[in-house]
């Protein structure tokens, strides 16, 4: 319920104000009430108004009825406030300045009321089709009859526009799929009526009508097949509304289509339509037979005029249908008496004439000297008058004359002026007749010098005029209607100039269009190259002063003007389009220009957030054309890494020179390793993309006494290895296929001397193996061949004797690696043995040296060591020594077992076992120092932005889910890349402080 008051409560409130101040309470309580009427009225007004000049016609209504009777409200309270006495001064003095409604706001008021009267029905059909998603055909009829009411207003022609975009849109996605043939056709007849508010492309619409033209006969011959049984329908149940509406429909739909339907068509429904119009004027004679009859009675009964009776039976007897035959006899009987009544009458008119004749007859004769004698001037003078109407001035004068010589001295006020008026009409038509002459002289010499539209126009509108005056003679009409034709053919001739000329310009604008299509269906490298910006821009530049010009040339002709505003138009919107996607484009590729990324920096923090900028907006959608935008993706994925470098270099790596010196020792105080402990972890688990992960896990563990291990000794190691029994092994090859032994090469003697029977022989000395017992020298096939196997394990032995201990992880890291890449086909190349020494030494380098490995690759090597013991368990126990010669031991699948293990081992080359030994070299200050630009698919190199000279920098590289910092070498400004798994977008590059300080 509102609590504004009304003007009528406002009213009985002034009116019981007292005479005097005495209550000043009730004064105030008054006064609050006709302020709070006046502000609501105000507020309303103002509201209605604004929504009213804003083309929102409903809202505008809304308000008014919101209050009640606003306009009958506001009137009488301009009333009040001119009342000339204590009231009108108090309602005035309470307002406080709040301005009542005006003249000029209730007119609007009113012209809003009775515009949204008018229109309420559209509106309400149009709030009721966008609640149930009228199709956009009928929407747009909605539309421009709402715009055609409103005046054209921009808020409905918004909406139109914004409805045909979202049809051509939809037609144009859909026209090659799944569009409907009726909703085609729909599109095709609109395109063809026009009017549209959105911008069309011209070859779209020719591309929709060659689309829909065939379907139309299709589609209309079976609406007409869809009519033809329905009117059998309707014919078979004698409908007849049913029919007449059908037939209006077919006849709707030939109007519409201006098809004709199929012969079979017709003749089905031809006998319907002819008995339905035989139906229709049947009715119709029941129904006017019906009236006549009514009408009769009703004459009877009045007693009406005998002649109206007499029709009206005549009607009726005319029309051969059946009468009721007391209507019937009361008729005749009332005709029977009145012609009785008549023919009494007759005689005794007569009778009573013969006798009046016989009086008058004497009188007569003296008047009809006197009536002739008049009667003859009076006909002279109307033969006057009747030359002067028909416009012939010469016999007007003639006959007027003639009377005045006849009565010289006698002419009465009728003939004088008939005489004034013959002369007048003469004079008048020499002027029309020498008015003619010269215009049609100045049109011939206009039209021989070949005399523009305009020039034609005004002889065209002033000849007609001429053509139009009365009295003008035949010849003159003649000769003004052959110049009018002249000037046709004239207005013709400048028309096909015209169209000659428009023709060119949309002929230049189509090869334009067709040589340029959208932006829109350019590819993503056509969209990101300026230079094609330009020169479709500069074509464009080109175009629209040439479609100005012959607009301009062509202006006195709409037809032909009116041909060239679309393409003016498209050529506008193209220009604008192409001004803004020119502007955004330079803005994005100077941000992605060489010297923008490049710019030197001062943290980490600036790069990231100067990458993660070029993915948004704009430049984001350049990055995407160039085909760059997943490269500079995987440059944002650092930034983890690049923030841990920032905190190592920062905060994390002062801390700990502060608490364990410069070469970063194990901690003598518990407190001070537990603190070291806490920031590292921290670090870490803030952080865990950090490229230092590994030395810092190294440092953590050193500073853990949980964690701290001693590292074995080479000498150990190498025991170890030789006590493998390995090195020094040569494979001899037996007669039987595939049958093979292993013998000690620093064995003299025969071929079976230093033979191995079995895997304990690998660990006996080699001075007490003997002949063996189970291989006969005859069985030797060939020469004795080295294992492959023995000789890489010879090699690794050989490199570990007498090096340091940060060498032992690196050469067992080499070991395996060679041993697993190992050809299966070499000369003396045993699947079983391979695979044996790869799990053995494999034990040792993740278990056996002392030093931890690195994590990952431990777990990786691990998790293949227990796959072979749960799914192939019985290789590793198999004696590969005596499987090698003795048939019942092995089978060709074992081998072929072996080697698909030996192919799944984790280490590939480029891999690398780390050891805690090694891994707190790298514990340095890392400070950036340039930037290496996105990769070039052109340049097999990367160029390098430095801001200060340096030879070898490093990168973040990601792989297996690990960042790690890689040594890149820079020459003349670029950089390879290959092989180390860096980001394809622009990487920070840094240089390490302390190898800079080294002499």
């Amino acid at each position: 319920m509102s609590l504004t008051p009304t003007i009528r409560e406002v009213h009985q409130a002034l009116e019981s104000l007292p005479s005097h101040d005495g209550d000043e309470l009730q004064r105030m309580q008054v006064a609050a009430t006709v302020r709070s009427f006046a502000v609501a009225l105000r507020q309303s007004i103002g509201r209605a108004i604004e929504f009213a000049e804003e083309s929102l016609l409903s809202e505008a209504h809304g308000v008014i009825a919101d209050f009640p009777d606003l306009l009958k409200q506001s009137v009488a309270w301009n009333g009040v406030l001119g009342r000339q006495d204590g009231v009108g001064s108090f309602a005035r003095a309470s307002c406080d300045g709040v301005r009542a409604g005006t003249e000029a706001e209730h007119d609007r008021i009113e012209q809003v009321m009775l515009a949204y009267g008018e229109r309420e029905a559209a509106l309400r059909g149009f709030r009721r089709a966008c609640l149930e998603g009228e199709g956009p055909a009928a929407m747009r009829q909605r539309l421009r009859a709402l715009m055609a009411a409103d005046g054209g207003a921009g808020a409905w022609v918004a909406q139109l526009a914004a409805v045909e975009r979202d049809w051509i849109e939809d037609v144009r996605r859909r026209l090659h799929t799944s569009i409907d043939e009726d909703e085609l056709i729909a599109f095709a007849d609109e395109t063809r009526r026009g009017g549209w508010a959105a911008r069309i492309d011209p070859e779209f619409v020719r591309l929709v009508e060659s689309r829909a033209q065939p379907l139309r006969d299709k589609v209309a011959q079976r609406r007409f097949a869809a009519l033809a049984s329905e009117l059998c329908a309707a014919r078979a149940a004698d409908d007849l509304a049913e029919v007449d509406r059908l037939e209006r429909m077919w006849a709707e739909l030939q109007r519409l289509t201006g098809v004709m339907p199929n012969d079979d068509v017709v003749a089905a429904v031809a006998p319907i339509f002819a008995w339905s119009a035989e139906t229709v004027a049947r009715r119709e004679r029941e129904a006017n037979h019906a009236r006549a009859l009514d009408e009769l009675d009703l004459l009877l009964l009045d007693q009406a005029n005998a002649q109206s009776v007499l029709t009206a039976w005549t009607r009726i007897r005319d029309a051969a249908m059946p009468v009721p035959e007391g209507l019937e006899l009361r008729a005749i009987r009332f005709i029977q008496l009145h012609e009785e009544r008549e023919a009494r009458r007759h005689r005794l008119q007569l009778i009573g004439g013969v006798a009046a004749m016989l009086v008058l007859g004497g009188v007569l004769t003296v008047a009809v000297v006197a009536f002739q004698k008049s009667t003859e001037r009076r006909a002279a003078v109307d033969a006057v008058i009747a030359a002067i109407e028909a416009n012939d001035g010469d016999r007007a004068v003639s006959l007027a004359e003639g009377i005045e010589k006849a009565h010289p001295g006698a002419l009465n006020a009728a003939e004088r002026g008939a005489l004034d008026a013959a002369v007048a009409l003469r004079d008048r038509l020499v002027a029309v007749e020498a008015r003619a002459d010269r215009e049609l002289a100045a049109a011939d010499e206009a039209l021989a010098a070949q005399a523009p539209l305009p020039r034609v126009a005004l002889l065209e509108t002033s000849l007609r005029g001429l053509l139009a005056e009365a009295g003008l003679s035949n010849a003159a009409k003649t000769r003004i209607e052959l110049t009018l034709v002249r000037c046709t053919a004239r207005r013709d001739e400048i028309a096909g100039g015209h169209d000659t000329i428009a023709r060119a310009a949309m002929a230049d604008a189509d090869h334009l269009f067709k040589a340029w299509p959208p932006p829109s269906q350019w590819s993503a490298r056509e969209r990101a190259d300026p230079m094609r910006w330009e020169q479709y821009k500069a074509a464009l530049d080109k175009l629209g002063p040439t479609l100005a010009a012959a607009k301009s040339q062509v202006s006195e002709t709409e037809r032909a003007s009116k041909r060239l505003e679309p393409d003016l138009a498209a050529v506008k919107d193209r220009l604008d389009e192409a001004t803004e996607k020119m502007a955004s484009l330079d803005a994005a590729l100077r941000q992605l220009d060489a010297t923008e990324i490049g710019r030197e920096i001062t943290s980490e923090q600036q790069f990231i957030d100067r990458i993660k900028s070029m993915l948004k907006g704009q430049t984001g959608v350049v990055l995407g054309d160039l085909g760059l935008r997943s490269a500079f993706e995987e440059s944002d994925q650092t930034d983890d890494a690049m923030l841990a470098l920032a905190e190592w270099r920062e905060t994390l790596r002062p801390s700990l020179l502060a608490h364990l010196g410069p070469e970063f020792e194990v901690a003598d105080d518990p407190a001070v390793a537990q603190k070291v402990l806490v920031e590292i972890e921290s670090h870490l688990r803030k952080y865990p993309e950090s490229p230092l992960r590994i030395a810092l896990e190294a440092l953590r563990d050193r500073q853990d006494p949980a964690k701290r291990q001693l590292v074995t000794t080479v000498e150990d190691v190498v025991a170890a290895l030789e006590l493998d029994g390995y090195a020094g092994l040569q494979v001899l090859n037996l007669r039987q296929q595939g049958r093979f032994f292993y013998r000690r090469a620093s064995v003299d003697g025969g071929p079976t001397k230093g033979a191995l029977e079995d895997a304990l022989d690998l660990i006996e000395s080699p001075d007490k193996l003997g002949t063996a017992s189970a291989i006969k020298a005859d069985q030797v096939r060939g020469e004795a061949v080295a294992s492959p196997v023995s000789v890489v394990w010879a090699d690794g032995l050989s490199r570990l004797r007498g090096a340091r201990v940060s060498v032992v992880v690196p050469a067992i890291n080499r070991m395996l690696i060679e041993i697993a890449e190992l050809k299966p086909n070499a000369p003396g190349q045993d699947a079983l043995m391979q695979l044996a020494a790869l799990a053995n030494l494999s034990e040792i380098a993740i278990d056996g040296l002392g030093q931890p490995v690195d994590a990952d690759r431990a777990r990786e090597v691990r998790a293949w060591i227990e796959q072979i013991r749960k799914q192939n368990a019985g290789l590793l126990s198999l004696d590969w020594v005596k499987a090698a010669y003795a048939p019942e031991q092995t089978t060709p699948q074992h081998r072929r077992e072996a080697a698909e293990l030996v192919r799944n081992f984790p280490l590939k080359r480029g891999m690398t076992l780390v050891s805690s030994s090694q891994r707190l070299g790298g514990l340095s200050t890392y400070s950036p120092i340039g930037v290496m630009l996105a990769e070039d698919d052109k340049r097999g190199t990367r160029r390098v932005v430095l801001w200060r000279p340096a030879h070898e920098v490093l990168a973040i590289s990601q792989s297996l889910d690990r960042s790690t910092l890689v040594p890149i070498r820079v020459t003349s400004g670029t950089a390879s890349d290959a092989g180390l798994a860096l980001s394809r977008g622009p990487i920070l590059l840094y240089r390490d402080e302390a190898e800079q300080s080294k002499p």
